[in-house]
């Protein structure tokens, strides 16, 4: 379901196909990203009824490479398993990665010494500032994914190595810029 933000959670119900199509689309935003299967990808995303780690996961394990599900929270335990489990691609939202910079920070541990080289991040909105500190202080290359509930979840877009914006599943997904005032849609190249 959706986190239900602003309001109550919109459920979606997924079919054997639906899942399968899910997976290719995730696994393409990884592959996009630079992700393949010698990676080791930690997912900090909720599990629960939420959509945002499924699409991830599922797109790790048809790439072949390997998952570990850990979920949000228990942040010192985050930072031990990657040191552990060598994870390579760190999947969170933006603010998370923030709090895994301060904790590595507070206990002494040094990024450098990690085997992180990605970040996918989602979830909130973050600004360029934001990425250039994840960047600096987790010494790995931050890339945006889209990812809302009522649309599949992950899957529906993602950056690639050169970030200059998200590249779109557009064989299953057709965006729409719409005025926010009005309600119609807008001519190429508007905000809305």
């Amino acid at each position: 379901s959706s986190t239900g933000s602003p309001g109550n959670p919109i459920v979606m119900g997924y079919t054997c196909r639906d899942l399968r199509s899910w997976a290719k689309l995730g696994a393409r935003v990884l592959t996009a990203a630079g992700v393949d299967r010698d990676d080791v990808v930690q997912v900090t995303l909720s599990y629960g009824l939420l959509t945002s780690a499924f699409g991830i996961h599922y797109g790790v394990e048809l790439l072949g490479a390997s998952v570990i599900p850990i979920g949000p929270g228990g942040t010192v335990r985050q930072v031990q398993i990657m040191r552990d489990y060598r994870s390579t691609v760190l999947v969170s939202t933006p603010s998370y990665a923030l709090v895994l910079a301060d904790r590595m920070e507070a206990h002494g541990v040094d990024p450098k010494n990690l085997h992180l080289k990605l970040a996918l991040l989602a979830g909130e909105p973050w600004t360029e500032a934001m990425r250039a500190e994840i960047e600096a202080r987790l010494f790995l290359t931050a890339l945006d994914h889209y990812a809302p509930s009522e649309a599949m979840g992950p899957g529906v877009a993602g950056e690639c190595e050169f970030r200059r914006g998200m590249h779109i599943n557009e064989d299953h997904f057709l965006p729409e810029i719409i005025d926010p005032a009005g309600g119609a849609p807008l001519p190429p190249g508007e905000l809305g």
